[in-house]
């Protein structure tokens, strides 16, 4: 028998013996996730088991930052790297260098490779980012017609900044139908004149939901638009080429209404601010004016020289009072004005209109119901109104008499 060998020297030769085999050094291994956590320095640590066996895994910061989806517990997923030996714990385990779930190997090379053509192209260069306007007129909205994120970033920019408009543009987010229903939207959107922002949006979903959205013909119209867009698709960990191609990308669609309009309140005590200042400074300069001439009055050669000045000084006092006096009354017209047209354009917005026992109704499609010849019996349709959507189906319709007065 030789001589024993230490654990070290053991551990080394099996590392060794790894590290020869070439199908142990770039290998791509399938199975199930579990234990899977993602460590506060941003590595992420887990198993991929199947019905025979389970292997440890690691992927470092560097690689986890490019995986496109969040891994999940029970998620079936083909993992990419090498299998080395971690000595501390005398172990085995594989280091991954690129991980996809199982299914979308195809979906991934797509987006990979039309992603590399469009930024040859210069699409997602920063150069062609453009800031966000601070105080839009006009807020467009796409999204669907009856989704919760929908309802969150109609109710956030109505609360956060009453003077802008929302124009709302109801689009299929998902499916065949959806890269023209987004690309329509957006052409409508860029032929409202004063609408200064778009935001782009919906909720989470896999990657196969969120195709819609790495399609060419959308991607174009995202990086063609004539105003500011925000890119508002999924969670935070969810990737796609709008993302790229916009002005903006959002962590959630709420965080875009959020990053589209300021705080009304934030405004007005920016504008109170303004107007102390600015009577501050109306005040300090007639003071030092009345020191100036304070001054150029003690040294004329004659009697009563405060005589020559007397006009002036009344002069003076009646402009100081007169400024300030101008100041505090401009400052009141202007918040006046904001205040009216802020509560003018809160109670012409959707959501108030909707409060007042208005609803939308459109067809499944999306397409807003303009007249009875729109849909026929047994159509769904769906009816926005203030708190959410009623699912409802026609029964019949009929056509409005002129004897009514309905038109």
């Amino acid at each position: 028998m030789t001589a024993p060998l230490s654990v070290t020297e053991v551990t080394e030769r099996i590392d060794g013996a790894i590290a020869a085999d070439p199908a142990l050094a770039d290998c791509a291994v399938r199975g199930e996730i579990s234990n899977y956590k993602r460590h506060t320095s941003g590595h992420l640590y887990f198993s991929m088991k199947d019905e025979g066996a389970a292997l440890s895994c690691v992927m470092w910061r560097s690689a986890a930052g490019g995986v496109a989806f969040q891994p999940t517990d029970g998620l079936e997923v083909i993992a990419e790297g090498r299998i080395g030996v971690y000595a501390p714990q005398g172990k085995y385990q594989l280091y991954v260098d690129r991980l996809r779930r199982v299914g979308t190997g195809d979906l991934w090379a797509r987006f990979e490779e039309l992603k590399r053509l469009l930024e040859a192209e210069g699409l997602f260069l920063q150069a062609r980012k453009r800031s966000l306007p601070p105080f839009p007129r006009a807020v467009a909205v796409i999204s669907s017609a009856t989704g919760a994120a929908t309802q969150d970033m109609l109710k956030i920019l109505a609360r956060r900044f009453p003077p802008a408009r929302i124009e709302f543009i109801a689009a299929t987010v998902q499916g065949d139908a959806a890269p023209e229903s987004i690309r329509a939207a957006l052409a409508a959107a860029d032929e409202i004149a004063d609408v200064d922002v778009t935001i782009v949006g919906r909720g989470g979903g896999s990657m196969e939901d969120l195709w819609c959205f790495n399609d060419e013909r959308v991607v174009r119209a995202v990086a063609g638009c004539r105003m500011p867009v925000i890119s508002a698709i999924g969670h935070e960990t969810d990737v796609t080429l709008c993302d790229f191609a916009a002005d903006l990308r959002a962590p959630t669609p709420s965080a875009a209404a959020e990053l589209a309009v300021p705080e009304a309140t934030e405004v007005r005590r920016h504008v109170d601010a303004l107007g102390l200042r600015l009577t501050v400074a109306l005040r300090g300069a007639a003071e030092r004016g009345a020191l100036v001439l304070k001054a150029f009055d003690g040294r004329l050669p004659f009697g009563r020289p405060q005589d020559l000045f007397a006009a002036k000084w009344l002069a003076l006092d009646d402009l100081d009072s007169g400024l300030i006096a101008a100041a505090d009354s401009g400052i009141r017209r202007r918040q006046a004005a904001f205040d009216t047209l802020s509560a003018k354009l809160g109670a012409l917005g959707p959501i108030a209109t909707l409060a007042r026992g208005y609803a939308v109704a459109r067809r499944s499609d999306g397409r807003v119901i303009a007249s009875v010849t729109d849909v026929g019996s047994g159509d769904k349709v769906d009816v926005l109104v203030a708190d959410g959507t009623v699912h409802t189906r026609v029964e019949a319709t009929s056509a409005a008499s002129a004897e009514s007065g309905v038109q």
